[in-house]
């Protein structure tokens, strides 16, 4: 059952700043992330998307006090840092990758705001900041950490902006990609695979689906998740929301349940049994000053709490 279960999810696990990342969110160090994963070992069993999979059809369920690691956004991190230290001890865990990203061929909008931000605090030009303002439409107010913000808080809607930006601040997102490579390759991918690892989708290029049709939303899952699966030759599909699931109508769920686009799907609202068929949610074990023994401790006392007024 889903209280059998505690599902976590991370985006990156490194030792030093990446300009693609920097301005999105702060992410844990290597020894962070094997403190954590220590202590998980402690308490929970580790089980892979396979186990689950065959769980929801057992009447057995699943061992009590497991745990299943995703990671979300395919960066190469994964292969290079995490899925050797899973290896090391022992840990089944599941990436979930955009697949417009794969092999570096282009950049993600939210990537290209963070690059964007960076460049933007090595600059003092007021005259630039006013250009970058009037493309922004943000005429009253030039200061540098306004555009900031305005930049990272740009929409998938309107990622056309994020290259006009780029183009006055003279920013190459290619050159970006051939330097940094941020994400997977197809090699890296199918190296995970052969180690044990699951791959799932995460949309092709990661948009927020409240602010989708619903019939963009079919498209961003069955193109992701078909391209995935195939190339891939997997015999399941997986995938997990980008952003979250929140917003994402009932009927979304049955029609990719009824089309078989997807076995399961996963969101990030925590420690919530979802009431929506094969859907799971996730919490973040990403927060650099708190272990994963003072989040796990919050997730579950706020799961008390929702007993306690029936609200869970």
């Amino acid at each position: 059952t889903d209280d059998d279960i505690i599902i976590p999810y991370y985006h990156m696990v490194c030792d030093r700043d990446l300009p693609h990342i920097k301005h999105l969110f702060r992410y844990k160090d290597v020894e962070s992330f094997k403190s954590d994963i220590d202590f998980l070992l402690k308490k929970y069993n580790p089980i892979s998307l396979a186990d689950l999979l065959i769980a929801q059809k057992s009447p057995n369920g699943l061992h009590k006090y497991s745990f299943l690691l995703t990671f979300d956004d395919g960066y190469k991190e994964m292969s290079e840092i995490v899925a050797p230290i899973l290896k090391k001890k022992g840990i089944p865990a599941i990436f979930f990758i955009n697949s417009a990203f794969i092999d570096n061929v282009s950049l993600c909008h939210m990537h290209k705001a963070s690059i964007l931000v960076e460049e933007l605090s090595k600059i003092q030009n007021k005259m630039m900041f006013r250009k970058i303002s009037s493309i922004l439409a943000e005429c009253n107010n030039n200061s540098q950490n306004v555009l900031a913000d305005r930049i990272i808080k740009i929409e998938y809607k309107n990622r056309f902006i994020l290259d006009d930006i780029a183009n006055l601040l003279d920013v190459d997102f290619k050159s970006y990609l051939k330097k940094y490579t941020p994400y997977l390759t197809t090699e890296q991918i199918r190296e995970l695979i052969d180690d044990g690892f699951e791959i799932g989708s995460h949309s092709i290029d990661h948009p927020l689906y409240a602010s989708l049709s619903f019939v963009e939303q079919l498209f961003q899952t069955q193109e992701s998740m078909t391209l995935i699966a195939n190339k891939y030759s997997m015999d399941y599909k997986a995938f997990a929301f980008p952003y979250s699931d929140k917003g994402v109508s009932l009927d979304f769920f049955e029609n990719v349940c009824k089309n078989k686009m997807i076995d399961i799907s996963f969101g990030t609202k925590g420690f919530i049994k979802d009431n929506k068929t094969n859907n799971y949610q996730r919490f973040s074990l990403e927060k650099p000053n708190l272990s994963a023994k003072k989040i796990l401790s919050y997730h579950l006392i706020r799961r008390i709490y929702r007993n306690l007024i029936n609200n869970y």
